[in-house]
């Protein structure tokens, strides 16, 4: 993490909390902590600038999703809990997925990660640094942000509005947005310690995690949250059918019981601080600062590399069949093509020791598997001051930084073009995500008379800076060492160059919007809100949103929406190159492990083959639903129609000619390498997504013969959601990625939760439903499987032996349930399927401990 953007962030929050202090009187300084003099409007922070009131009240749905219900769950970190609390957002387990094995992507109504806007404390929050190669085709080139680095211990509430939101924040908010509220308290705290397991006894998960809540001075606190955190990894593997045969032929060292290993990754030293603060400063205005630091390393695998079959490395191919590659002047075939050594069969036991220094087979005479890890960092601070001016318009000013870093490592492989003389562990470059803003919101609360309320107009103005950095990795990592044949850079990930893949982009805009919402009458209230943003490189963008809510009855609402979007590529997505492996049919119909490219869509060698510049995604959104309240009872329905043009992705791969790959790197756009096949960043595919979503609450409480005394309730929260691609160019993608488009998620989703509390006793059972989906394993269109739908419970039970504390056991997926077994198994390993939505680790059973003050 560069450390002059740490030192600014705690300088920014610190010189605030300092200002703020040696601006009030001495005396108050040292009082106890009291109760706000004034009270500052509240303004709320998603959906609405209109002062806060309940959810059920917007014309946009809104889920509330609380500090407990976020606590109380076995899984600890942040993107699992979302996966569970709110059924339209979907996150796997990413495992073999290059860089999104670290950070992964998330998909809100079934859309891409980075369409989801994302806020803290109602400010923008930058994106991570890694784009995904590998995202089951939905999230493929897709950069959203890490949502992971946020502990649930530092949140107060997370707000999640299912609604196109660009004409009140901007680009990205097609699917919706999620606003983590930070915990404001400036007093007591929290201590809690957690430990789970799998139950096939790997997977083992520790957090330590703390809140505390400091006042400073009469009117002022400073909330923090730090947490500590590991996960080992999970085996779900069976032994790969090649490397069995290998075996089988008396290759006895390919590593057992698995050559390839599936599961979750190894998480070591996560570790994340948070901070929330506010003094006011006068009796109509407030300072605040927060921010975070975070930081953890991680590890997970790559695919088998066959002694017998791996092309650039250990074999070389053409159209008489694959041969042996020659490493050094004097090897067999080296000089004299007809000398070559034939691989006669896949499983053959091959013995290199007549030929010394000629052949990879020397060192790994069993083949080798590539680990894959990054150290990802992520600071961010922002301040601000706002307030109240006597005639009733509020401001809130602000300037926010942000940055994400993943320094990407691989060990246990080569760069072949070097012979023998590689290293082992290459230290790859990294990617870094720095975002700025300024902003300044404002609203006023008109009085009119022809309104049942007042009119509530805001308006206010913001520039935002993003920049994106590749840092190059060591020399080995990505140089050409000129061995004919032999596979360049790293091998399964290679480094980045400083020629062509390093370098600097940055881009900026400004934007202006303006809101309007009243009570037109008692029964119905109206909001319309438009947005203006000018991007460099990018047309001018004009959004608009209307939104209504009429109250049938006391008990009964009637909302709806429509409104436009969109979204603006990413600096990283016009400008980085990548080289990877992926399963791609070789010349002889085979699935085999190829270099595959990611170039710039502005590179020669992409326009070549059909890139054109990249466009702005464009959105239009309609939303309508019911509300009930009564009694004991809520209930709410929502169906929403999404529709994205030129959505932008990675195109299908491009096979290149002998000619293009001749000349690939000398235009200085990309770096000479070994590719074989390339793809572009594209506007390439509209697609229209609808959906339902119903959210019911049932007050139990003495309903149930068991459960007597105390509170008990029942929720229910679904999701239908169906995505189709309405129009593609068939030269961009093709029919693979049009289904992995519309079936790779679940169309239905739904869990029911029964909690109950009393005195010392407390605890929850849920029941989770994920429909079926289908799955193109290893993104490969010959390993196609079509997993069912499955039910998992978990369940938790807590004690309070005294006042304060807690203590609490519980089990995830209690019957230890796994999706279909993937009928792909013994090619590549994997036993389950690697998309599955209920993940495939199994069951797994935890204990926490909780203190509180």
């Amino acid at each position: 993490m560069n450390s002059t953007l740490i030192t600014s962030i705690l300088s920014c929050a610190s010189g605030t909390l300092l200002a703020a202090l040696l601006y009030m009187p001495a005396g108050l300084q040292a009082e106890e902590p009291a109760e706000l003099s004034v009270e500052l409007p509240e303004i709320s922070v998603i959906g609405s600038r209109r002062p806060v009131r309940a959810a059920v009240d917007a014309p946009s749905a809104v889920d509330i999703i609380s500090s407990e219900d976020l606590s109380n769950q076995g899984t600890t970190q942040v993107p699992e809990l979302l996966r569970k609390l709110v059924p339209s957002y979907n996150v796997g387990t990413q495992p073999i997925s290059d860089a999104a094995t670290f950070i992964r992507p998330a998909n809100l109504r079934g859309l891409a990660s980075d369409q989801t806007l994302v806020l803290v404390n109602g400010k923008r929050r930058h994106r991570a640094a890694v784009i995904s190669w590998l995202g089951n085709g939905v999230s493929e080139g897709a950069q959203g942000p890490d949502i992971s680095v946020i502990p649930a211990i530092a949140l107060k509430r997370v707000e999640v509005l299912r609604d196109t939101a660009s004409a009140q924040y901007g680009s990205d908010a097609i699917a919706g947005v999620i606003n983590f509220v930070l915990k404001d308290r400036p007093q007591g705290g929290i201590v809690e310690a957690q430990w789970g397991q799998t139950y096939t006894g790997d997977g083992d998960e520790y957090r330590v995690a703390g809140n505390l809540g400091i006042p400073l001075g009469a009117n002022g606190f400073a909330n923090i949250s730090a947490q500590w955190h590991e996960m080992w990894p999970t085996v779900r593997s069976v032994q790969r059918g090649d490397a069995q045969g290998l075996i089988d032929h008396g290759n006895l060292v390919v590593r057992q019981p698995y050559a390839q290993v599936w599961g979750q990754p190894d998480v070591d030293d996560d570790y994340t601080v948070f901070l929330n603060s506010g003094v006011e400063v006068s009796e109509q205005a407030e300072l605040y600062a927060f921010g975070n630091a975070s930081e953890r390393e991680t590890e997970g695998g790559f695919f088998f590399r066959n002694p017998n079959t791996r092309s650039g490395v250990f074999i070389v191919e053409n159209d008489q069949g694959n041969y042996r590659l020659p490493l050094a002047p004097g090897c067999p075939g080296y000089d004299d093509p007809p000398g070559r050594i034939l691989v006669t069969d896949d499983n053959e036991l091959f013995d290199w020791t007549p030929y010394p220094g000629c052949f990879f087979n020397e060192r790994f005479p069993g083949g080798f598997t590539p680990k894959f890890g990054a150290e990802v960092s992520d600071a961010s601070g922002v301040a601000g001051l706002r307030g109240e001016f006597d005639s009733g318009l509020t401001y809130d000013a602000s300037y926010s930084i942000g940055e994400s870093e993943a320094e990407f490592t691989i060990r246990n492989t080569i760069n072949a073009s070097l012979g023998l003389a590689t290293p082992m562990e290459f230290s790859l470059g990294k990617y870094t995500q720095t975002e700025q803003t300024l902003s300044l919101d404002m609203t006023r609360p008109i009085e009119t008379t022809s309104f049942a309320s007042p009119l509530y107009a805001a308006f206010g103005v913001e520039w935002r800076e993003e920049e994106f950095e590749v840092s190059a990795g060591e020399e080995a990592s990505w140089v050409d060492g000129l061995i004919p044949g032999a596979g360049v850079g790293a091998n399964g990930f290679s480094g980045f160059s400083p020629v062509a893949a390093a370098g600097k982009w940055d881009r900026s805009n400004v934007a202006a919007y303006v809101e309007f919402e009243a009570d037109v009458t008692d029964a119905l209230t109206l909001a319309v809100m438009g947005r203006i943003e000018d991007h460099e490189d990018y047309d001018t963008t004009e959004d608009f949103k209307l939104g209504a809510i009429f109250r049938a009855t006391d008990n009964v609402s009637l909302r709806g929406s429509a409104s436009t979007g969109f979204r603006v590529p990413t600096v990283g997505q016009e400008n980085v190159a990548n080289v990877t492996t992926a399963f791609i049919l070789d010349s002889q119909g085979r699935n085999q492990l190829t270099q595959r490219g990611t170039i710039p869509s502005k590179c020669p060698e992409a326009a070549a083959v059909g890139a054109e510049k990249l466009e702005a995604e464009e959105s239009v959104t309609y939303t309508a639903g019911l509300g009930l309240e009564m009694n004991s009872v809520s209930f709410t329905v929502d169906a929403y129609h999404i529709e994205v043009d030129d959505r932008l992705g990675l195109s299908a791969d491009k096979t290149l000619t002998a000619a293009q790959k001749a000349a690939i790197g000398k235009s200085g756009c990309f770096p000479a390498t070994d590719v074989s096949n390339f793809r572009f960043f594209g506007n390439g595919f509209d697609t229209r997504t609808r959906g339902i979503d119903l959210v019911t609450s049932l007050d139990m409480t003495d309903r149930l013969p068991l459960l007597h005394g105390g509170k008990t309730e029942l929720v229910f929260v679904g999701n239908y959601n169906d995505t189709e691609v309405t129009s593609h160019n068939p030269e961009f993608i093709g029919e693979q990625r049009i289904k992995q488009l519309e079936d790779a998620l679940p169309k239905l989703r739904f869990n029911v939760t029964l909690r109950h509390d009393r005195e010392r006793w407390g605890g929850f059972a849920r029941v989770n439903f994920f429909g079926s989906y289908e799955e193109f394993h290893a993104d490969s269109a010959d390993f196609f499987i079509e997993p069912d739908e499955e039910f998992t419970l978990d369940a938790e039970v807590s004690y309070r032996p005294a006042d304060g504390f807690e203590l609490s056991i519980g089990a995830e997926n209690i019957f230890d349930n796994f999706p279909d077994r993937n009928e792909f198994a013994d090619v590549l390993g994997s036993k389950y399927p690697e998309s599955s939505p209920m993940g495939f680790s199994g069951g797994f059973y935890y204990a926490r401990a909780r203190y509180h003050w």
